[in-house]
């Protein structure tokens, strides 16, 4: 709650299932943000969910998963770059068209992220003592298209810079464009969304700023 009493966000989580790699009680997790815009970009979703681990993993969870929306860059920045989840599963059409103004007719394709949270790997990334890649860092990378998917062990996808500034006819397009490299992946073959990352790119010619994002999707080696 905000000083004049209004809810500005909240967390919740119930236990359900297990972790498919641990075989371990997982809890299913639930975080929506409220208010004004602003209010996304302050930190007080990850400051959230860090709470909500400490209380989970006292009633002896050591993991939570979640849905979410895989092309809005904001949810992705929070559960993969600044919390270290990864997106392990891709749902077509999880909900189907909801009434919401937010989505309007898009189909409500999702990842489900998985946020391990005593693993070292996220340990690290919480504590700041390693970060997300740059934009330099995958710039080797080959990018999957509709037409394109490399065969490669890292892949990177990309998703639009500010979703909710595209028209709706554009959102469906590019909601059935991302479906379309994400399933050849996911259902075809053996990868998940490890990181997110994001940047201001410059065009050399306009000098035009834009906001570049993309997943990397990484082969599992079983």
């Amino acid at each position: 709650f905000d000083d004049r009493n209004e809810l500005v966000a909240f967390v919740a989580g119930f236990g359900g299932g297990t972790d498919v790699l641990t075989h371990k009680p997982i809890l299913i997790s639930s975080m929506l943000a409220v208010g004004e815009k602003p209010l996304r970009s302050v930190g007080i979703g990850r400051e959230l969910k860090l709470i909500q681990a400490f209380y989970a993993y006292r009633n002896g969870y050591t993991a939570m998963k979640w849905f979410y929306d895989p092309e809005r860059g904001e949810n992705a920045s929070l559960n993969l770059a600044k919390l270290g989840a990864r997106a392990e599963e891709f749902h077509i059409d999880k909900y189907g068209q909801m009434s919401s103004g937010l989505y309007g007719p898009v189909p409500t394709d999702r990842f489900r992220a998985v946020w391990r949270f005593t693993s070292s790997r996220v340990i690290e990334r919480l504590l700041g003592k390693a970060s997300p890649p740059s934009l330099e860092d995958v710039k080797n990378v080959p990018i999957a298209t509709s037409k394109f998917f490399p065969d490669s062990d890292r892949v990177l996808v990309q998703i639009s810079g500010n979703i909710d500034a595209e028209q709706e006819k554009e959102k469906i397009r590019r909601r059935f464009r991302l479906r379309q490299i994400l399933s050849h992946y996911f259902f075809r073959k053996d990868y998940i969304a490890t990181e997110f990352v994001t940047g201001i790119k410059t065009d050399k010619k306009t000098k035009i700023e834009r906001r570049m994002n993309f997943y990397l999707l990484e082969l599992l080696h079983k």
